[in-house]
């Protein structure tokens, strides 16, 4: 069996640069680190005020995927937000942007949560992360008006990179728990009287965050943050641990295709199935490894655009011209005579014969039917395998 992940085309990220000294020195290791802008990067283009109230304008961003906070205290949905006009429960409500403005003049912070969702900049920063350490990312940002603070001193059970794109921002980080650098564990609940002993305790480090800055913050390591004089935006891109459970749990999927079934073992027999069972699973734990991997990437995958790729198989011939759609991994896995295509959440199999022109398909600059039919296939098969592979996003009209 072999296997092939294909990353997509983002792999260092401008604002973040040193990906590799991260994951090397810091991520895990350390409670807390500060990059100054000179090192971090660039942050021109990835995020601003303007997107925040282009996002809010646009009626798309709703309720919980925005939140209002003020010294630890959250407004309530309906303090906000509008009921639905009809149908969709109250669940997920559109927010009223004149409330909000009420809100923030009395000094609460705006949260807009899942940016890797809905915003390309942070898409690619998120999948940069997520290639890099192997962890599920998700971005939020804080605005928060002056003289204020969103959240009083607490801790995350999951690492975080902060990211200062407007303004500036005074952080305090407390005292470490050892218990911060074990991961994989459940996390150690803190009560709220030992937390209030820690972040009472002097600082282990106080940062004034610029525009550029980036800050890493370690699961566990109490810390809090506010403004001064000016209105400050910073992104927080957060580092989701997978447990041992989780990660096993997350696995099972992919034993089916590698032959291995449940059910009770024959008399007599066990020991001899267990060991096939364990030279099974060893021999393929890392593509099992390297599965896992590739559903992290493909959760931060761009959209595909619908009514293009209608038309693009509409009109699709032998002489249509066709393309890579960036921002879009996918994985080949050839075992004996089936190739098998995973793209987003979906896997297909096919004829291992058709492993060739699937990699020039997504290899070349440009392909087209004709070109495919040069590798041997019929018209009618190069048709069909570029509707696939237009239907699974992977390619787009040129």
């Amino acid at each position: 069996m072999v296997a092939e992940i294909d990353k997509p085309n983002v792999r260092t990220s401008p604002v973040i640069p040193f990906l590799g000294e991260f994951r090397e020195d810091v991520f895990g290791r350390r409670p807390w680190y500060f990059w100054k802008a000179g090192a971090a990067g660039s942050v021109e283009g990835l995020f601003s005020l303007a997107v925040v109230d282009e996002l809010l304008a646009t009626g798309l961003i709703r309720h919980p995927a925005v939140q209002l906070v003020k010294d630890g205290r959250e407004v309530p949905a309906d303090a906000f937000s509008r009921t639905p006009l009809s149908g969709g429960g109250t669940a997920v409500r559109p927010v009223d942007t004149r409330r909000v403005l009420s809100h923030f003049q009395d000094g609460h912070t705006m949260i807009v949560n899942y940016l890797e969702q809905c915003h390309e900049p942070i898409r690619e920063v998120a999948r940069a992360l997520a290639a890099e350490l192997g962890f599920r990312v998700q971005c939020n940002s804080y605005v928060t008006p002056r003289a204020s603070q969103g959240l009083r001193p607490h801790f995350d059970e999951h690492d975080v990179l902060v990211v200062q794109v407007h303004g500036t921002k005074r952080w305090h980080i407390f005292p470490d728990s050892e218990a911060a650098a074990s991961r994989y564990r459940t996390w150690p609940m803190l009560s709220p009287s030992e937390r209030e002993r820690r972040s009472s305790a002097e600082p282990a480090a106080e940062l004034v965050l610029e525009a550029g800055d980036c800050l890493y913050v370690r699961r566990g390591s109490i810390h809090a943050a506010n403004t001064e004089g000016e209105v400050s935006c910073h992104l927080t891109f957060s580092i989701l641990d997978t447990s041992e459970a989780e990660f096993a749990e997350s696995l099972l999927p992919q034993f089916g295709r590698l032959g291995v079934r449940g059910g009770h073992a024959r008399p007599g027999g066990g020991a001899a199935e267990t060991e096939d069972l364990i030279r099974t699973l060893e021999s393929s734990l890392e593509d099992l490894q390297g599965a896992r991997q590739f559903q992290i990437e493909a959760e931060l995958d761009g959209p595909v655009r619908v009514i293009a790729q209608y038309e693009t198989l509409r009109d699709l011939n032998r002489s249509v011209s066709l393309s890579r759609t960036p921002g879009i991994a996918h994985r080949i896995v050839t075992s004996g005579s089936n190739v098998q295509l995973s793209f987003g959440a979906q896997a297909i199999d096919l004829p291992a014969v058709l492993t060739p022109a699937i990699r020039k398909s997504l290899e070349a600059p440009a392909i087209s039917g004709a070109e495919l039919e040069e590798l041997g296939l019929s018209r009618s098969d190069a048709l069909q395998l570029l509707r696939v592979l237009i239907v699974s996003g992977l390619l787009q009209r040129t």
